[in-house]
């Protein structure tokens, strides 16, 4: 897995489809030739990512992710009005391999 550049910022602020959107993590694990790896998939309405990654990098993945949960905080203030542009109903959805 590679290392992002320091100072390099996690999204293009000015790209047009940066912004709330509904997602879906796909993750599985597949026995291939190199050994057993993890398969991360994320779908957004306009893109499919999908990353091959062996255990050790899924580890650091976790990590990073949980490090970033850990400093959000748990309460959320919505206006009276709600929230504009916001999709209805969850941000993200997990699946797993069974669709759970």
């Amino acid at each position: 897995m590679t290392q992002p550049t320091q100072g390099t910022p996690p999204f293009d602020p000015a790209h047009p489809s940066v912004g709330p959107a509904q997602a879906w993590l796909t993750v599985a694990k597949a026995k291939l030739p190199d050994g057993e790896r993890l398969i991360l998939t994320l779908r957004v309405h306009n893109a499919t990512l999908t990353a091959v990654v062996a255990k050790a990098d899924g580890e650091r993945w976790v990590k990073m992710i949980q490090e970033q949960l850990d400093t959000m905080s748990s309460l959320v203030v919505v206006p009276a009005n709600g929230m504009p542009n916001m999709p209805s109903g969850p941000m993200m959805r997990l699946h797993g391999p069974n669709g759970g």
